[in-house]
């Protein structure tokens, strides 16, 4: 498409999270100038403040203005928009606000690159696409493996063989069907979807169906999650520390901090926690039936360690297990859906 070379700039612009990375060509190799990432809930932001938090994370990056930029959008589901096709219009038009019109490329979920002019006519292309650029990028290292990516808000378990994606599902709705986007992350998963009691006192006691507290609380309890890294809104506007996260996951029990003790909470996160590790591992049986036996898990993302790794022991203790951050470091294989966007683009327009 004659767009020039030299750095590439990545997004991935999602619901909850925006990340960015920067990489640098040289030669047949590629590597990362920077990254940013920022927490922007689209229902609590307004979406025209889109525009200024992209400009603000290109030039913190150093960007230029003739640098390429590609981009993922997953935020098309969030309900600020009435549609998924609104969604990939509106921040399509944000993009063409910042960056120049012949910069900008959209990644799809066809695996390859459309113009903003393209993808007018059919926007959907674009539709929760991330998930295909990160899965090349692990293909062309590993070519047979279960891709696991373990986020804040869901898990995406993609078999590859021979190099290929061999997804049944494509859309979010069709991977939901097929046991290949598991609704559960390790920050925004809400206690009720992950279980509807937790053990008290020699019972279980049901939890309320209200938004007391997030995984994040389960996790941050169970030492598994810093608080730099519990980045979500709390349930109660409180701080995310280790203190008001027992108190807001006393409450799915309609009860505070005076009415049960710290242990009796934290007996609650290690069930929690534990469910939710057999909620992934049922989604892993599921995908695995229907593949070739003993392929490698490959892992990524936030929740690689606190939930992926448990959840594939779950399964199979003796399958094979690789992680990215080992190679990338945990900063970067964090950011690796913005990374695989650029690498992508590398691949398609510099290697050609």
């Amino acid at each position: 498409m004659g767009l020039p070379v030299g750095n590439i700039l990545g997004f991935d612009i999602g619901g909850v999270n925006t990340k960015s990375v920067l990489v640098q060509i040289s030669g047949d190799s590629v590597s990362v100038v920077g990254n940013r990432s920022r927490y922007f809930p689209f229902w609590q932001k307004s979406k025209e403040d889109l525009p200024a938090l992209l400009k603000s994370m290109s030039e913190e990056l150093g960007a230029t203005v003739d640098t390429p930029t590609c981009v993922s959008i997953t935020a098309e589901l969030s309900d600020v928009y009435t549609t998924k096709r609104e969604g990939i219009l509106h921040i399509v038009s944000a993009l063409q606000q910042v960056f120049p019109l012949n910069s900008i490329l959209i990644f799809t979920v066809e695996g390859s690159f459309k113009t903003p002019s393209e993808l007018q006519r059919n926007p959907m292309l674009a539709a929760a696409a991330n998930w295909v650029a990160t899965s090349r990028w692990v293909a062309a290292r590993y070519p047979n493996c279960v891709f696991i990516d373990v986020g804040s808000t869901s898990v995406d378990i993609i078999p590859i063989l021979e190099g290929k994606i061999v997804s049944r599902g494509r859309t979010d709705l069709t991977r939901l069907q097929n046991g290949e986007l598991v609704y559960t992350g390790v920050l925004r998963a809400t206690i009720p979807s992950v279980s509807h009691v937790v053990p008290l006192r020699g019972g279980q006691c049901p939890v309320s169906f209200e938004k007391f507290a997030s995984m994040a609380d389960v996790h941050l309890i169970l030492n598994y999650i810093s608080e730099s890294q519990y980045t979500s809104e709390t349930a109660d506007g409180r701080p995310p520390t280790r203190d008001f996260s027992y108190a807001r996951l006393a409450r799915i029990v309609c009860a505070d901090l005076e009415e049960v003790t710290r242990e009796e909470v934290s007996i609650f996160a290690r069930f929690l926690h534990q469910k939710q590790i057999e909620q992934v591992a049922n989604a892993l049986r599921e995908v695995t039936s229907r593949l070739p036996k003993h392929l490698p898990f490959v892992l990524t993302g936030l929740g690689a360690d606190i939930l992926g790794v448990p959840a594939c022991k779950n399964f199979d203790k003796n399958r094979h297990r690789i992680l990215i951050s080992e190679s990338l470091g945990n900063d970067l294989d964090v950011m690796s859906s913005a990374y695989a966007v650029a690498w992508c683009y590398w691949q398609d327009f510099i290697l050609g």
